[in-house]
């Protein structure tokens, strides 16, 4: 299999817009996009019990943004222009063996590397005066061997088991400059990498199936999962999962897993510099007691630790006899997320509060302030008007990443999905899902939480979708609405809403009914998206160009028309 894709599309800009008409008409809002793809597949039987793969990717995409800091002036004038160039690839051979037990082994690895060029221009009076190239380059090498097959029987099926493991490293090299009157400066470079040991395994156990005729039990399984996972001077790393399947009758499921799972520090997280700042007593409110200079830790950490998170969630599904073609679903999600990465001190000029205390030394010894000046992988930088003396520090404020910060989240999700068809009427198809998500954040276990979802830039509580199609003779017609639900901006007094966002979409589709010829096989398809150019609510801004609506939430497109025309052969 051979496939290749080519896309061009035009940006939207401000000018383009109502509800951007305080930013200089030429401001980006959906950058323009160039990219080209190919992706190929293959698949070739050796024998009966063995055979190869093939998988590659080729992508190249280019974008650009423009970003005026003046509602009166071009970027190209007053602002940045900023151009993105991203190529990347991958490889993933594979080997498949049969064995004559009925276990089936894989042997598979995979190459792959993007690099991610940066150009920022960034004018003042219409003169140029910096550019700042930055440059991500990754890359992925890994190899996994794996074999799956049975056990023993039960009453309900086979057992069967899963098994492997594999070896993975991965590279981050960033190399960030500054251009500015001639001279270069390195701005943030480093290369990272890590390499990972894994292993997991995986257990299927069917105890009592339909033909076992247990009375009050149509189906019961469960399943037992773990994965390990070596991170070379990160951590070493234990996740287990259950899960259990139970139906009690025909068309009835109700299904309850549990598990824990991790994510390990980046790669810029680790690898970004960390640097320090000496800065005046007089930069912090309350300012320390002797009002001499502090010393300010900030940037990335090499200590890191990974992320972890306990995840439990039950889901029921209903097929109701009573109803053919209607099917109910709904699930139950909980997710404890503990030491997440983030900068412990949320307003600096606040460090000397005491909330923050477990990250302000304070009075440090001179030994103390030149270990941490020795430990960074970055730059020091006075910023007082005297000379450094180490004897003459009031405090170190440690503002680094560290692993402080708790999550949770929750919520329901439901679905349901109605089908029903005859030939003079043709078949009718309804989908409906709505969600509700209730999540907060603890940055630190001095500070109380707050909520995250239904506040501004954060996931709202509710979003729904319901789909209706209608096909027959080849016609298909199909509405779709779509509901975001409003947040809370609390960043000024007072606490207002942001309203809720609702759209429709229309989509006909036309399949000719010529059967030979050009004709054949040809599909007509006109969509409009946002059919009644719905836009989203406005929200409070001190900056005078900045965006009026949550950019995060709510889709800035408008209404768009597409026009499509495939043929098969």
């Amino acid at each position: 299999m051979l496939a290749s894709d080519f896309q061009r599309s035009t940006g939207i800009t401000a000018g383009q817009r109502s509800y951007t008409n305080n930013q200089y008409r030429t401001a980006t809002l959906i950058q323009p996009l160039k990219q080209f793809s190919i992706v190929g597949a293959g698949y070739q039987s050796l024998s009966d019990n063995f055979s190869i793969e093939l998988d590659g990717h080729y992508l190249r995409r280019s974008t650009s943004q423009c970003t005026p800091t003046t509602a009166t002036a071009d970027c190209g004038y007053q602002g940045n222009i900023v151009a993105v160039d991203v190529e990347s690839f991958s490889v993933s051979p594979a080997l498949n063996l049969t064995l004559d037990n009925r276990w089936n082994a894989r042997f598979a690895g995979t190459y792959s590397k993007s690099d991610s060029k940066l150009v920022t221009h960034a004018h003042a009076a219409g003169v140029e005066t910096t550019v700042v190239r930055p440059n991500y380059i990754n890359d992925l090498k890994s190899g996994e061997i794996g074999a799956e097959g049975p056990l023993f029987a039960l009453p309900g099926g086979e057992v069967r088991l899963a098994i492997g493991g594999g070896y993975r490293a991965t590279g981050l090299s960033v190399d960030m400059r500054r251009y500015r009157n001639g001279l270069e400066t390195p701005v943030n470079v480093f290369q990272q990498s890590r390499k990972v040991l894994f292993g997991y395994a995986e257990l299927f156990l069917p105890v009592l199936a339909r033909d076992n005729n247990f009375p009050g039990v149509e189906k019961l399984e469960l399943q037992a999962a773990v994965r390990y996972e070596d991170h070379k001077h990160i951590d070493r790393i234990f996740t287990p999962k259950l899960g259990l399947l139970y139906s009690p009758l025909d068309g009835a499921e109700l299904a309850v897993s549990w598990g824990k799972s991790f994510k390990a520090p980046t790669l810029y997280q680790t690898g970004q510099t960390s640097n320090a700042q000496l800065v005046a007593a007089t930069t912090f409110t309350p300012a320390p007691a002797s009002m001499l200079p502090v010393l300010y830790l900030y940037g990335g950490n090499v200590d890191l630790k990974p992320e972890r998170a306990t995840t439990w969630s039950i889901s029921g599904k209903y097929t109701p006899r009573f109803a053919e073609g209607l099917d109910l679903h709904i699930n139950y999600f909980s997710i404890k997320y503990r030491d997440r990465v983030t900068e412990p001190i949320i307003s600096v000029g606040g460090a000397f509060q005491a909330i923050n205390s477990n990250f302000v030394q304070v009075n440090p010894t001179e030994q103390q302030v030149l270990e941490a000046i020795a430990g960074l992988s970055g730059a020091f930088t006075n910023l007082t008007i005297g000379s450094f003396d180490p004897n003459a520090v009031s405090a170190i404020v440690y503002n680094q990443l560290q692993n402080v910060s708790i999550e949770n989240a929750q919520g329901v999700d439901f679905s349901a999905r109605y089908q029903r068809g005859t030939p003079t009427e043709g078949q009718i198809t309804a989908n409906a899902t709505a969600s509700y998500l209730d999540s907060e954040r603890q940055v630190t276990q001095s500070l109380p939480s707050q909520p995250l979802s239904g506040i501004i830039f954060n996931p709202p509580h509710w979003r729904g979708r319901l789909n209706l199609s209608w096909e027959q003779n080849g016609i298909t017609l199909t509405g779709i609405g779509s509901y975001i639900g409003g947040t809370v901006d609390n960043r000024l007094a007072p606490t207002v809403r942001v309203k809720p966002f609702a759209s429709f979409d229309a989509i006909a589709r036309i399949r000719t009914s010529v059967e030979h010829g050009i004709l054949a096989n040809l599909v007509w398809t006109i969509a409009i998206q946002n059919l009644l150019n719905e836009k989203p609510s406005y929200i409070r801004t001190t900056n005078p160009i900045g965006l009026r609506f949550d950019s995060t939430n709510y889709p800035t497109t408008g209404r768009a028309v597409s026009f499509t025309l495939s043929k098969e052969w």
